[in-house]
């Protein structure tokens, strides 16, 4: 446990990234989703879910600014981390709860759209409760419902998205949809979502578990039933034997979360995820994606890989390539 709550707290000490930010130069954007999709949220049923999150600082981003700014490209879904939020200024409980504001800033200077881009916040957003966040009924039906909306409010053929850290895990069964259980019951996501996936990427989640919940599985981020649990021994078939009820069904499922997918992790150590190989895997891999990229880690953060890597993850979704 002791292990597990000193990798959580590097994020409290707002680690300093080594590389440059994609948004350096670029001029700031404006919070929140735009009236314009507030009122159809509104109107479709879609107000108890408070994806606007006014509570935050740059809690929620994207919509359209009237009826004709419809959408030119695939328009983008981005799911954060554990303890993150949407587009934060960095002046709320740690610098690094920036969310995507980088991405979003370098797409936006790229010919992208806030019609085209879309996040809302997902939990508290307070590193001190980061242990205590799990991959809940609540989390996944309320970014299933958000994706939905997106989807039918910009009435589009394709969407992309792009998630990071505990994101990625969150991600992977709001599109793989089905059903699922946690401490408060049952719940039912919904038919899976790739039809409408051309490219899901993958920013160093951790799709395999963390190794520092080994000996932690007692608090609910690292939990055998909905944490990160990854298992006991590498097991006999080449996968891990005790892996956790989420993460063995959002490994073993069978279906895909997009027509392509994209990893980007760093090796051999992240510096949030831990030792990034154990078990017979690298936890930041899925099974069938369609390519990976792996960087140093030593040089590069788990802050880094979401902030540092537009280049890439544009090429992944304009031209299914990596390099």
């Amino acid at each position: 446990m002791k292990t597990l709550l000193a990798v959580l707290a590097l994020s409290a000490l707002a680690l300093a990234q080594l590389q440059p930010s994609c948004s350096q130069g670029l001029p700031g954007l404006t919070p929140y989703l735009t009236q314009h999709f507030q009122n159809w949220l509104k109107n479709n049923g879609y107000s108890s879910y408070d994806f606007v999150r006014s509570d935050l600082p740059g809690g929620s981003f994207g919509g359209k600014q009237d009826d004709n700014d419809g959408p030119i490209n695939n328009p983008i879904i981005f799911i954060h981390g554990n303890s993150d939020q949407a587009i934060g200024n960095g002046t709320t409980l740690a610098s690094w709860q920036t969310g995507f504001r980088d991405l979003i800033q370098y797409l936006i200077s790229k010919g992208y759209k806030e019609s085209e881009l879309y996040i809302t916040t997902w939990g508290p957003a307070n590193p001190n409760l980061a242990s205590q966040q799990a991959h809940t009924c609540k989390y996944v039906t309320t970014l299933r419902k958000f994706v939905e909306a997106v989807i039918a409010y910009t009435g589009a053929k394709k969407i992309n998205v792009i998630a990071h850290s505990m994101g990625v895990t969150l991600a992977r069964k709001v599109l793989q949809g089905g059903s699922m259980t946690d401490s408060t019951g049952s719940c039912q996501i919904g038919d899976p979502l790739t039809n409408y996936v051309d490219t899901f990427v993958a920013l160093a989640g951790a799709t395999w578990g963390l190794q520092t919940c080994q000996f932690s599985f007692e608090l609910p981020t690292c939990g055998k039933s909905n944490g990160f649990f990854p298992g006991t021994s590498a097991g006999t078939n080449g996968h891990p034997t005790g892996l956790s009820t989420y993460l063995s069904d959002i490994n073993f499922s069978g279906v895909k979360e997009a027509s392509y997918i994209y990893t980007l992790w760093n090796y051999p150590f992240d510096s949030i995820i831990g030792m990034e190989t154990f078990y017979g895997h690298n936890t930041s891999e899925i099974i069938g994606q369609t390519a990976t990229k792996v960087y140093n880690g030593v040089q590069w953060t788990h802050f880094d890989i979401r902030d540092a890597t537009c280049d890439t993850v544009l090429k992944a979704i304009q031209t299914h390539t990596l390099n």
